[in-house]
């Protein structure tokens, strides 16, 4: 089944769906000779970029008829297609793939999609600018006026390049790491230790605030342990794994919109384990303990949540 995007990284969706809708129309617009047109009476002349129409009847461009300011455009405009080739290609690799990436090759990901689509901001706008402007002031054009090509190409690079922007601007409080604030569960006063049996939540709860829990304010807890969660990018919701036993058998998750970072160590004891959890945006807010899902067992004394 191909990978699909969490739902607290639809914004990612988003930002791409205006990428790929502003890529085809920049496309289009390329390859069409209606950047200008002149109607008179009985006839429709039109020109693009690589071919002049009279009627429906169309030639290519001679280098003859081919000005300096019309050749910089052509070179911007190639160059523009060869990013949206390139974001192409990497948004379909990212559709047919059978599992989630990696944490580091999905942000690396996301970061090549924010620079194509930056980049072809910067190249094709200044590019149907200066065609805009020389194609006015050319005397051999003076009765013709901008077509649908040309808008075609200014409004899908535009929307291309907020889309760029859209999923820059929510890649960097997704996935950066904040400040934590960070509180210790454990034997060492600074805490309460996490035990076998129904303890587990009030002691968690305890650690971050006394905070009640509703039924379905945490979502699904993954069967991942400690820090190898944030790195493989499993942010929904970020969860902290017992690391006192292995497997792991219990599992802090945390609110959708809450950050966990940092790790822990086993304690000598062997009936508890000390874990070091850092908490961003500070508590008090959701968190329990909880059983992991298949294909770990958890202990016994387990708690059963709903």
């Amino acid at each position: 089944m191909p990978y699909d995007i969490p739902r607290e990284l639809m914004w990612y969706r988003y930002g791409s769906w205006m990428m790929l809708y502003g890529s085809g129309g920049h496309l289009v617009g390329f390859s069409t000779s209606r950047w200008l047109s002149r109607h008179d009476s009985d006839t429709t002349d039109t020109m693009g970029l690589w071919s002049r129409c009279h009627d429906e009847q169309c030639s290519h461009l001679s280098p003859n008829e081919v000005p300096g300011w019309l050749v910089a455009v052509r070179v911007l405009e190639c160059v523009g297609v060869v990013l949206i080739a390139m974001w192409l290609l990497k948004y379909l690799c990212m559709k047919v793939q059978t599992d989630e990436p990696p944490f580091k090759w999905w942000t690396r990901l996301t970061r090549l999609e924010e620079i194509l689509a930056i980049f072809l901001g910067c190249i094709t706008l200044p590019a149907v600018g200066v065609f805009g402007v020389a194609s006015a002031n050319d005397t051999e054009l003076k009765d013709f006026s901008l077509s649908w090509s040309f808008w075609l190409v200014v409004g899908g690079a535009s929307i291309s390049t907020l889309g760029g922007f859209v999923i820059a601007i929510k890649r960097i409080p997704a996935f950066s790491a904040p400040k934590p604030n960070t509180r210790t569960i454990g034997p060492t006063g600074r805490g309460r230790q996490l035990e076998g049996g129904a303890n587990n939540t009030r002691s968690a709860q305890h650690a971050v605030g006394e905070a009640p829990r509703r039924h379905g304010d945490v979502t699904n807890i993954f069967n991942v342990s400690a820090e190898a969660d944030y790195q493989r990018g499993r942010n929904s919701p970020y969860c902290w794994t017992d690391v006192g036993h292995s497997p792991p058998v219990y599992s802090l998750a945390v609110a959708p919109g809450h950050t966990v970072h940092s790790g822990g160590e086993r304690n000598p004891h062997p009936s508890t384990q000390v874990l070091d959890f850092s908490f961003s945006p500070p508590p008090p807010y959701e968190a329990v303990v909880n059983e992991l899902p298949p294909p770990y067992q958890a202990l016994p004394s387990a708690p059963n949540l709903p």
